[in-house]
């Protein structure tokens, strides 16, 4: 096996102490399990595959994008693999750890304020490329079709697969660049009539790593809220709180965008009874100390 066959196929676990009520089973699709330690490195890959396959991206170019740190890893650890240079733009807030990851794969960065969030490096990585389109390869991962296709064709399957027979009632993913929530809630809808998507989103005021408010952010090409039934806020403490609920009761150590989203899940499902719903959890959560 080479290393990007290893990405995917990560656990879908059911949760044993953290649940809003008797009558309500949460089942999580611990992403963090991906070598490159996020739900990232899928589309990441199917983007970069698309692109090499197509002659977009050859050995000569360079790899430019925009994130906020997962993807820039994601991209990075592939291009070490594959023999390609990376260079990533992310804002100046962005996690510490990330940073350090991000370079040890090899990947230059270029930073941008940090007060204009991810949109002020995709501004920034749309400049760079249009000053010498001949030089880099631009994934563009908010507007790229094979960010969702990614999850349409492997992380949807994997959980109709894992969850066998048990019904799914509830999706419960994070915004961002909505890559994650479109493509496998597309999938799992066609599969599963009547299931319900929820996304989890921050307040403007109030941001959290990873995840978007589409009221006061840029609206990803791929966006396609007619598959969203409900979107649920939550507060950067929540994440922080439901983050280490999680380790501690669990022993599993996510992210402040999976505590954000399980907290919304948790929420959402207070009132309800007898259902079954999938959380995703996008990365691990060493990187936030």
């Amino acid at each position: 096996m080479y290393l990007l066959d290893s990405i995917g196929n990560t656990p879908l676990i059911k949760l044993k102490w953290i649940n809003p009520s008797a009558n309500v089973s949460i089942y999580a699709k611990y992403e963090g399990l991906n070598p490159g330690g996020s739900i990232k490195d899928r589309p990441a890959l199917f983007m970069i595959q698309n692109a090499l396959q197509k002659g977009q991206l050859t050995s000569e170019k360079i790899i430019l994008e925009a994130t906020s740190g997962n993807m820039g890893i994601a991209l990075a650890m592939i291009g070490s693999a594959i023999g390609i240079k990376v260079k990533i733009v992310l804002p100046d807030t962005t996690e510490p750890n990330k940073l350090k990851v991000i370079r040890a794969f090899g990947a230059e960065t270029v930073f941008t304020p940090g007060k204009y969030g991810t949109d002020g490096a995709i501004e920034t990585a749309r400049s760079l490329y249009e000053r010498n389109p001949e030089k880099y390869f631009i994934p563009n991962q908010f507007d790229n079709k094979y960010n969702l296709l990614a999850h349409y064709y492997s992380t949807g399957p994997e959980i109709l697969t894992q969850m066998r027979e048990e019904r799914i009632d509830y999706l419960f993913a994070g915004i961002g660049t909505t890559g994650t929530i479109i493509g496998i809630g597309r999938y799992l809808k066609e599969k599963i009539p009547g299931m319900k998507v929820v996304g989890i989103e921050p307040y403007p005021d109030d941001p959290i790593e990873g995840l978007k408010n589409l009221k006061v952010s840029r609206v990803p090409k791929i966006f396609d809220p007619l598959l969203i039934d409900e979107i649920i806020n939550v507060t950067s403490y929540e994440a922080n709180r439901t983050s280490d609920i999680l380790a501690k009761n669990e022993g599993i150590l996510a992210g402040l965008s999976s505590g954000a989203i399980l907290a919304g899940a948790i929420k959402y499902l207070k009132d309800k009874k007898n259902v079954n719903a999938v959380v995703i959890l996008p990365d691990r959560g060493e990187r936030y100390f």
